[in-house]
């Protein structure tokens, strides 16, 4: 009996259907394209997306060698530093690479639910009309979530990520409902490259490869091939297959062991890399020790309100219950795409926990991002089980208005426009100063910012101290000529200096009186990122000291 779900003849009433599907799917991806693109320049770059910027400004093996000191893997890198060639480096154009991931995101999620759910037979898959109202609601509540768009908005690897954790998912269910090794290579590379993004990537490729191998060795019988009459000629009575139709089975796991060999072979390369950076982080990172609190921290994040820093509220926990009753309640429903949805969501997540309870402190809302996209995809499919089409629509509607209700809660507790400190601090610098000037900047977490806000203009260094620059504080993107010593800027030739300080007074140690004249002192605040008052001080050689003191002349870059 043919029980394929996918009629091969569409009716009319079938394109009118699938053409208002699209018309609504388009809609959501230019909703989502939108909301990643507010106030895209407006923003100064904060400590870590100038840390992105800074990377690809080296060469290209520099730039590999560089990331390998860093944290993460390079592929983020070597995509953005492509990027920045063709569209510059200003804040807007580097941030359009993350907004235009996040937003390709949304239709990933649309095409993974819609395929994990359409398995070509009737048992393993869902009624038509739920089936596109799960998917579209998947992409609809990936459009509206709050830290999908906080990360869409930012020079990092996050919405990178969530887009191939989409699409992994999405070609590996693909593959499993073939029997080809097209769709297995094109999952592969898939796959390789999302963990390549992100070391929490990982955690997904974990989650996949036990729902594949789950897949494909419970009930082969059953489910290779979506139970095609070819298929069942294939096995005996006990699924068991015949003597001279085992190698038609056999074709079946070829593609999945291609796939493993590919993805475990091209990663290899890196396993050395990820051991010294584990070191490095479980040496000294800025991550705070877990505790229970974390985990309402982190659903807070990754519901409501993704900059949240203190101590969960009750609505960190209330968020926290929701998750995991989704999780339960998806748990108990038939289908192997919820076991999926499952095992992509929780994986990740009490991976994260037992390395940060053993290991590691590792356990923040950003890097749940991934995990969080398959919760929605699973809140979807919860709503998608409503018997009737008008109360579908109505739980959809709210769950989106919900979303969208949070998302403008948030932007509206956001600093306004023109409030990113550094900007204004590098802008009084060229806007007053002389093309000679030597701006110091006496923190790490405000160098690079500050660095990538003059372009050039100036030069630029960071005040060196006795205690080395760790791997957190940007080290990987450091280089000899951008410290200076405090004898080096003391006895700088330069006509005027400017220091900016961050919750330090080191410009009255760095400039003796003897020499200098402190002209003026800024007062700024730096509202992202890294925030905290910010003095700038402008300081003027005393023209009849000059003389008095040698100066040592900084090599500029």
């Amino acid at each position: 009996m043919n029980t394929d779900v996918r009629p091969s003849d569409e009716s009319p009433a079938s394109r009118a259907v699938r053409a208002v599907d699209g018309i609504v799917l388009t809609a959501i991806v230019a909703a989502a394209l939108a909301l990643r693109c507010w106030r895209l320049n407006e923003r100064g770059l904060w400590f870590d997306e100038a840390f992105s910027w800074r990377l690809t400004t080296f060469g290209w093996r520099e730039m590999l060698h560089r990331a390998t000191l860093d944290n993460n893997p390079p592929l983020y890198y070597v995509v953005l530093k492509l990027w920045t060639a063709c569209f510059g480096t200003g804040a807007a154009a580097m941030r359009s690479l993350s907004v235009l991931a996040g937003t390709a995101a949304c239709l990933a999620g649309y095409l993974f639910v819609s395929e994990a759910y359409s398995t070509g037979n009737a048992r393993q898959s869902l009624p038509p009309k739920q089936l596109r109202s799960a998917a579209l609601l998947a992409a609809a509540l990936t459009a509206v979530s709050v830290l999908q768009i906080r990360w869409s908005w930012e020079v990092r690897m996050y919405s990178l990520g969530s887009l191939l954790a989409a699409l992994s998912s999405w070609l590996l269910v693909r593959a499993l409902h073939r029997q080809s090794l097209a769709p297995w290579l094109l999952y592969a590379a898939a796959a390789l490259a999302f963990a390549y993004t992100h070391t929490f990537a990982l955690f997904s490729v974990a989650a996949q490869s036990v729902y594949a191998a789950g897949y494909l060795l419970l009930a082969p019988h059953d489910r290779i091939g979506g139970a095609s009459a070819a298929t069942a000629r294939c096995v005996g009575p006990r699924g068991v297959p015949a003597p001279r139709d085992r190698w038609r089975v056999a074709r079946h796991y070829a593609g999945p062991c291609l796939a493993a060999v590919v993805v475990a072979g091209g990663y290899a390369p890196w396993l050395g890399v990820l051991l010294r950076q584990h070191e490095q982080v479980r040496a000294s990172f800025w991550t705070e020790p877990c505790t229970w609190a974390c985990v309402a921290k982190a659903a807070n994040q990754m519901f409501i309100d993704p900059l949240e820093t203190a101590a969960a509220d009750g609505k960190g926990w209330a968020c926290a219950g929701m998750t995991a009753a989704v999780l339960v309640g998806l748990a108990f429903r038939p289908l192997p795409a919820d076991c999926f949805l499952c095992l992509s969501a929780v994986v990740p997540t009490a991976a994260a926990a037992l390395i940060s309870a053993y290991d590691i402190p590792i356990f923040e809302g950003r890097y749940l991002a991934f995990a969080q996209l398959f919760v929605l995809c699973a809140l979807a499919r919860l709503a998608s089980d409503v018997p009737r089409r008008l109360e579908r629509a109505v739980i959809a509607a709210v769950l989106v208005a919900g979303f969208l209700v949070v998302m403008f809660d948030f932007t509206s507790r956001l600093p306004q426009a023109g409030s990113s400190g550094l900007r204004q601090a590098a802008e009084h610098v060229l806007a007053h100063g002389q093309p000679n000037d030597v701006a110091i900047v006496c923190s790490p977490y405000f160098f690079l910012p500050m660095l990538h806000e003059l372009d050039q203009a100036r030069d630029c260094r960071l005040l060196s101290s006795r205690t080395p620059i760790l791997h957190y504080e940007g080290a990987a993107a450091l280089t000899a000529q951008d410290l200076i010593s405090p004898r080096e800027a003391s006895a700088v030739q330069s006509n005027r200096v400017w220091v900016l300080e961050g919750g330090t007074d080191a410009a009255a140690v760095l400039l003796p009186q003897r020499r200098w004249r402190r002209a003026s002192v800024s007062t700024f605040f730096e509202e992202y990122g890294i925030g905290g008052p910010l003095r700038l001080i402008e300081y003027e050689l005393l023209e009849h000291q000059e003389s008095a003191a040698p100066a040592i002349a900084v090599p500029r870059r």
